[in-house]
């Protein structure tokens, strides 16, 4: 996997030349927007887990609003994600942000061949840790609940015993 950061008009070219024999996934972005900030340890991710675990020609393109028109992409807000192949296929990518839908999306068009296996052990601990945390929350609501509910139980008949000795009286 390569990365390029578009700059200048040469890079744009160099993009399209790269373009012609092999597949990219361009990101077009805006420095002043939110939502691409919030993106970017995502995409990084994203980055990463191509360069460990994907042997390909996949080049991944980060292009600022200044050379959007460039390519003949369509671009209705900021961040959009487009993956470009040879043939001048354009997939819009418009899934989650998440770096695992990133390269699920790649992964599903074609343009990325797996390595070796991407996932670890410590994610598959920190699931089961998080199972078991949410069921002990759980048992925990209903204990408290069964509780309260006995309790509430308790004083509706003792507020309605003395009712009775008042009304005796």
């Amino acid at each position: 996997m390569k990365e390029l950061i578009v700059q200048s008009s040469k890079d744009i070219e160099s993009l399209k030349e790269h373009l012609k024999s092999s597949p990219a996934f361009i990101k077009f972005f805006s420095p002043y927007c939110g939502y691409c900030h919030m993106m970017q340890p995502e995409w990084i991710k994203m980055k990463n887990t191509l360069k460990n675990n994907y042997n390909d020609n996949l080049i991944v393109v980060d292009i600022p609003p200044e050379f959007m028109n460039e390519l003949d992409v369509e671009i209705n807000g900021f961040p959009t994600m487009v993956a470009m192949g040879p043939q001048h296929y354009k997939h819009h990518f418009q899934g989650n942000r998440s770096s695992e839908d990133f390269v699920n999306f790649l992964s599903s068009i074609g343009y990325t061949k797996r390595e070796k296996k991407v996932k670890s052990k410590k994610t598959t601990r920190s699931r089961k840790t998080s199972k078991s945390s949410k069921a002990s929350k759980a048992s925990k609501k209903t204990t408290r609940s069964k509780k309260a509910c006995k309790s509430s139980k308790k004083t509706t008949r003792s507020k309605s015993a003395s009712k009775k000795t008042i009304r005796k009286n």
